[in-house]
């Protein structure tokens, strides 16, 4: 939800661009600062020059004071002295990810300002700010749950290796269990003939 507010000017104010403008060469994030002005007209020096907008021009509905930028604009940027604010109450905002990036753009100063020191401490233990696509938040739960191993695999490994203790080599002792010894020639007649089965059954 777009909201307009009035933005009062003095001459030297830095401004800050939040829509990009492709006709007048603006992208989101560019300073700007107050040259002049009068009743129709703002100039501004953007970029090493200026340039000069009617009042009703809609890119001026863009601007916004530039004292203050969020650590995600910051990236990239370096100051002299830097102002760091951490609110407590913004958790999804403070992560160490952006905590870093704010208190790194300083080139001399840093003044660190908190609302609560131990939640914030908290806070940034608890976030990193790094992003975990869908697919690596799923590899994490099935790796805790178990639910990445394949159970029809496993089943098939399974039953792959039972076959194969069923499996015995043809010959002498096949069938036979591991107490039984082999018997010889001899030994096998006298069994069948015990069993009878050396006598011939007529039809």
């Amino acid at each position: 939800m777009n909201r307009e507010e009035d933005l009062e000017l003095r001459s030297g104010d830095k401004l800050l661009f939040t829509r990009s403008d492709a006709d007048s060469g603006i992208a989101a994030m560019d300073h700007a600062k107050v040259a002049r002005f009068d009743e129709d007209t703002v100039t501004l020096d953007f970029k090493g020059e200026e340039q000069t907008f009617e009042r009703g021009n809609p890119v001026l509905l863009s601007l916004t004071h530039g004292y203050a930028i969020t650590s995600h604009a910051s990236q990239g940027k370096t100051a002299q002295d830097v102002i760091s604010v951490v609110d407590s109450k913004e958790r999804m905002l403070t992560n160490q990810t952006g905590f870093y990036v704010s208190i790194s753009r300083s080139a001399d100063t840093l003044a660190l300002i908190v609302d609560d020191k131990a939640r914030v401490m908290e806070t940034l233990l608890r976030n990193s700010g790094m992003k975990s696509s869908a697919l690596e938040a799923l590899e994490r739960i099935e790796s805790f749950t178990g639910l990445d191993r394949d159970p029809v695999a496993e089943t098939s490994a399974g039953s792959a290796d039972k076959d194969k203790e069923m499996e015995q080599p043809l010959g002498a002792g096949a069938g036979k269990t591991p107490d039984q010894a082999p018997v010889s020639e001899s030994e096998e007649t006298e069994q069948e003939q015990d069993l009878g089965l050396d006598r011939d059954f007529g039809m």
